[in-house]
């Protein structure tokens, strides 16, 4: 793990080659501009352990400050797309393949799932240089 912000529920992570063959190769993901009420969704990831997984969606709100896991206050996208556990770390994309936020929680009601929006990924990137 090269990088945690616990607060963002954010980690940077090196996959050494070793490790190369359980993940397959993929681009670098584009991070979006910013995200507009009512886009179009993509998302992927690992739904319960299946390898993966999408779902389709809307972007339903912006929300700046949200009280996330363990009642830190983050800015995310909150999104129609169903999102289960195992989604975590996965992304949300547009549709144009850019990267909307990153996956951190849900809340107890039915398709309502938080990304970690694409300004707080920014800071943290730029944080680590």
């Amino acid at each position: 793990m090269l990088a945690v912000d616990n607060d963002q529920d954010l980690a940077l992570v090196r996959v050494d080659d070793a490790e190369r063959e359980l993940v397959p190769e993929h681009p670098v993901a584009t991070l979006a501009s910013s995200a507009r009420v009512g886009e179009e969704v993509h998302v992927f990831g690992h739904t319960i352990g299946l390898w993966w997984s999408y779902s389709h969606g809307w972007v339903a709100q912006h929300r700046i400050g949200m009280s996330g896991p363990e009642d830190h206050k983050v800015n995310v996208l909150q999104v129609s797309a169903p999102v289960w556990f195992g989604n975590s770390g996965g992304g949300c994309f547009n549709t144009d393949g850019e990267l909307l936020g990153i996956s951190s929680f849900l809340k107890k009601a039915p398709n309502i799932s938080f990304f970690v929006d694409t300004d707080s990924v920014k800071r943290f990137l730029n944080r680590q240089g």
